[in-house]
């Protein structure tokens, strides 16, 4: 998974936004990084669980738009007249950390429940 959010946050460097994507998704890659060598203290993982939790709720409103627009393809280029694109892609960016961080946190109890 480190490499997996390496690369990502190699593909943000053309974006207009690119340091807060960049800065995201580093932090997961290193995150993950050591989760390989040293359980991560679950207060942490809750922490950032809730952060990226309420970060991808409060795109909600343009995914609902995405949505009522019949989810039209995101690998368009963006354009003014376009904008759920890019928050489309946000949205799901914020989703899969979520998912690493709630990953991390399952996996760190599993840890802890059998030491």
């Amino acid at each position: 998974m480190a490499l997996v959010f390496v690369l990502f946050a190699y593909w943000q460097f053309n974006d207009p936004d690119a340091l807060t994507w960049v800065i995201i998704y580093l932090f997961v890659a290193a995150m993950s990084a050591y989760a390989i060598f040293k359980k991560i203290d679950k207060r942490i993982l809750v922490f950032f669980l809730t952060f990226f939790l309420v970060y991808t709720l409060s795109y909600t409103p343009y995914i609902l738009d995405w949505i009522q627009q019949g989810m039209p393809s995101i690998a368009d280029e963006m354009k003014a007249s376009t904008p759920y694109i890019e928050y489309t892609r946000e949205f799901f960016g914020l989703l899969i950390c979520l998912i690493v961080v709630v990953y991390h946190y399952c996996f760190s109890k599993k840890q802890n429940d059998t030491i």
